[in-house]
């Protein structure tokens, strides 16, 4: 976690005081992405000031990838850093995110099309069954008439987080 607390300082020649330790502090958790300000002075109350979750994978591409539990991190990943950079610039983040989906899924499918002519190349018919159902179920990931059909829980997300952007 990181710190962001320092002592509040306020000009004692126009009048202000100037505290010998800070009056809170606010910490910053960044894998969840929530700011939270504490009192110094015994207090274990804690107040919630921002909280910024990550965005989902939907839940239909979840479902696809349960046997692919790195595919959904690599899409996990791909997604902060899209919303990562919507706060730097929020231009069309849901847009954003979408096209990052995308072209992640996309190199799913070349990935297991390699692996396919690579199990061609072996002649073993069971793993070359086993990367044809791979590719297949990658291309059925990138469908928009499939895994890419539902993004409600993604729309949401940046609907709360970004609304007005």
């Amino acid at each position: 976690m990181l710190s962001l607390g320092a002592p509040l300082a306020s000009n004692p020649a126009q009048g202000g005081r100037q505290p010998t330790q800070p009056m809170s502090r606010m910490t910053l958790d960044p894998t969840t992405h929530v700011r939270i300000l504490s009192n110094p002075h015994g207090s274990a109350e804690k107040a919630t000031v921002m909280a910024f979750g990550s965005p989902p994978v939907p839940a239909e591409i979840r479902e696809m990838f349960e046997d692919y539990p790195g595919h959904i991190e690599r899409l996990q990943e791909v997604l902060n850093r899209s919303v990562e950079r919507s706060r730097k610039i929020p231009f069309m983040p849901l847009d954003d995110a979408t096209w990052a989906l995308e072209g992640t899924l996309e190199a799913f499918i070349m990935e297991a099309s390699d692996e396919l002519q690579a199990a061609e190349k072996s002649g073993n018919p069971a793993v070359i069954a086993e990367a044809h159902q791979k590719k297949r179920l990658m291309s059925f990931a990138r469908s928009s008439n499939r895994g890419m059909a539902k993004l409600d829980d993604l729309w949401e997300y940046f609907d709360l987080h970004f609304r007005g952007v």
